[in-house]
């Protein structure tokens, strides 16, 4: 480079240097210093203009100077003569030694497809009149004229396919048609058919009469003339389907949303994506060099997949960052050893050799909370919950359109251009902000992160809970130690009033059963039967002894009951001079001390036998005393061979004793669940009383 008031100048080589041939890169404008940095990219300081910045363009451009020459290139294509291109769907155009040369316009329709026939060295013009071209630049009268089709200045032929010699496949808008040569009319179409058909963007051949298309539904075969829906295919395919080429053994589909896909039309699939480097999902067409290189052409530029034999994946992509004219990529041409690429702005030339871009480390330039600055994000109030993080990337060659994301605790990534992040109500918490910018490779930085917390309000800390729950906890075990209190002394209160009603009641018994004893007492004393008195005196005392002994318990077991049982029925035998005899049995019952029952219950019942039942007795009464045990029951019979119903004054008296009975049974099923039951039958031949009473542990 020379520097002097008549600009930079730039020469090629050493050659180019002694003969002078150099191009101005800054006309008019006087260079100090001159700096090429580690990417390749010149910075260059003036006297007067400042800093210029000159980026290193790994795609050369070819600029069309003519004014009524449009940049909008739309087709690019090999032919007979060199490279053919056209702008605008309308005009046609050959490079001749970088320079294009006007051939001929399209007025009426658009020019939609140029082909280059390779068999017979021709190039094919496809709009509602074809026709094709030979290297004397004829132009030779197709007959599949479609005019009759005419849709407005809208053309019918979508793009057209040179398979071999014989086999030439036209996609338009009204169908598809396959025709054996140029000179004839077709062998077959779809156009005027009864059929449901699907728009085709993409034809590859498989074999003799059997096709593969993308259409706008996805993948549908065309074979023998019949249109074929796939019977299995993979699930990435079931969209719109752009454009198919055939890749070594296997099968390439650009896609409109799943990017790239590669199947074998058996088994193997795989995808490449945007999330794999891929500048789009959306593939808008289809380009395999001669090398093998895959260039995949979307409206976010253009990416060059390379498979290596180990099925190693690498991935370049150009951008207007590089160089590429525009992002808007429309086809792809490779002649004379160059890869020629038709953009909406112009031709760009691919460069042999790509390098990728360094990625630069991201900046935080400041942070805000609440609106305000800060320089310590520690621990931040509960309120300081409005955060804003600046930060900027240095990358002259993206100019200002890097691409940013960040993320906070490891969420999703949030995609955008602007250079801040802003978090406008966070709750408390710890958090982990991350920020990456991406180079003109699409290649994302390292992280930048910032850690900061934002502390609860004490009434959400959780000492204010464990003070709150310790605080209720203490109400509740005071009130529910009061409730237990209270609830105790209710209960002790109860108890005391059942246990006065229960003594109550035995006391309205002893007093009974003392009078009946002194009575018979009174008698022998009277009959003056001093020893059988004495006799008496001391069986009684030895009663009321146990009687006295059971009155303090609520309970007595069994054999306690029949052992009091057999001193009363001692004592009334004396007092009724052996008029009577007894029995007592116990059937299926082997442990009569661990059985609990009320004291003194059954005594009653036996008094009444006694008194009602034995007095008209002389010596051949007879009382039955039957103990049985049933599962939790205990079943007593008290039978007697009486006289029954025949005794009126039976029927008219009833037993004190055997009422006060009744009434503490109730009770103790009032107070303890016991249930009891007491059945009387009556007959000539005597009296029977069954009493059911429920067992029970000692309370």
């Amino acid at each position: 480079s020379i520097f002097n008031d008549l600009g930079l100048r730039y020469y090629k080589d050493k050659n180019a240097l002694i003969d002078d041939n150099y191009t101005t890169l800054l006309p008019s404008v006087s260079s100090t210093r001159l700096l090429v940095d580690r990417s390749g990219n010149t910075w260059v300081t003036t006297l007067r203009n400042g800093i210029f910045y000159l980026k290193e363009n790994l795609v050369s451009q070819l600029n069309f100077t003519s004014d009524s020459m449009s940049n909008n290139v739309t087709q690019i294509e090999t032919g007979p003569n060199g490279l053919y291109f056209v702008t605008k769907k309308k005009s046609l155009y050959l490079l001749d030694k970088i320079k294009p040369r006007f051939l001929f316009d399209i007025q009426k329709y658009e020019l939609t497809s140029i082909a280059h026939d390779t068999f017979y060295n021709r190039l094919i013009v496809g709009s509602a009149i074809s026709f094709y071209l030979d290297s004397h630049y004829n132009r030779r009268y197709i007959p599949w004229n479609l005019e009759g089709y005419e849709l407005s200045d809208y053309a019918v032929i979508g793009k057209i396919y040179c398979f071999n010699k014989s086999d030439y496949f036209v996609n338009s808008f009204i169908g598809v048609s396959l025709y054996n040569n140029l000179e004839e009319n077709q062998v077959f179409t779809t156009a005027g058919r009864e059929y449901v058909y699907k728009r085709v963007f993409g034809v590859e051949k498989l074999s003799t009469d059997h096709y593969l298309l993308g259409t706008l539904d996805g993948l549908q075969s065309l074979e023998n003339e019949e249109f074929k829906k796939l019977g299995s295919y993979p699930e990435e395919l079931h969209t719109r389907v752009n454009a198919i080429k055939s890749f070594r053994d296997t099968y390439l589909f650009g896609t409109q949303g799943n990017g790239l896909v590669l199947w074998d039309l058996d088994n193997e699939v795989k995808t490449i994506s945007k999330s794999d480097g891929l500048v789009s999902d959306n593939i808008e067409d289809l380009f395999v060099d001669s090398k093998g290189y895959i260039y995949v052409l979307t409206k976010a530029g253009l990416s060059i997949v390379m498979i290596d034999d180990h099925s190693q994946i690498t991935i370049d992509n150009y951008t207007t960052f590089h160089g590429l004219p525009s992002n808007e990529v429309h086809d792809i041409a490779e002649y004379g050893g160059n890869i020629y690429v038709a953009t909406s702005e112009g031709i760009g030339i691919l460069s042999d050799v790509k390098h990728n871009a360094e990625t630069h480390r991201i900046h935080i330039e400041d942070i805000q909370v609440n609106d305000s600055l800060t320089t310590s994000l520690d621990k931040l109030a509960h309120n300081e919950n409005k955060v804003k993080i600046n930060y900027k990337t240095l990358d002259y060659t993206m100019a200002s359109s890097i691409p940013y994301r960040y993320r906070i605790n490891e969420g999703s990534w949030t995609n955008t251009d602007a250079t801040y992040a802003l978090y406008s109500s966070l709750s408390p918490d710890n958090y982990l902000f991350e920020v990456q910018s991406q180079n003109m490779d699409g290649i994302w930085s390292p992280s930048e992160k910032v850690d900061f917390t934002i502390s609860p309000a004490w009434w959400n800390t959780i000492w204010f809970y464990i003070l709150l729950g310790l605080g209720l906890m203490s109400i509740t075990a005071a009130f529910y130690r009061a409730r237990l209190k209270n609830i105790g002394y209710k209960n002790k209160v109860q108890q005391e009033l059942s246990q006065l009603e229960r003594s109550a009641l035995q006391a309205q018994m002893n007093p009974h059963f003392i009078f009946n004893c002194l009575n018979s007492v009174q008698s022998y004393i009277m009959a003056n039967q001093k020893e059988k008195a004495m006799d008496y005196l001391a069986c009684f005392a030895k009663l009321i002894r146990q009687n006295l002994n059971a009155s303090a318990e609520k309970m007595i077991t069994l054999d306690q009951e029949i052992s009091m049982l057999q001193n009363y029925i001692d004592l009334e035998r004396m007092r009724f001079h052996d008029s009577f005899k007894y029995n007592i049995e116990l059937e299926n019952i082997d442990d009569p001390q661990e059985l609990y029952i009320p004291p003194m219950v059954i005594q009653p019942y036996i008094e009444n036998a006694i008194l009602h039942g034995m007095k008209t007795k002389k010596g051949d009464g007879l009382i039955r005393i039957r103990f049985l045990k049933d599962s939790d029951k205990l079943k007593i019979k008290i039978s007697d061979n009486g006289d029954g119903i025949k005794s009126t004054r039976l029927e008219k008296r009833k037993s004190y004793g055997m009422s006060i009975t009744e009434k503490r049974l109730s009770h103790l099923a009032k107070h303890t669940g016991s249930d009891h039951q007491v059945d009387k039958t009556s007959s000539a031949e005597g009296t029977t009383i069954d009493i059911s009473i429920k067992l029970t542990k000692k309370v």
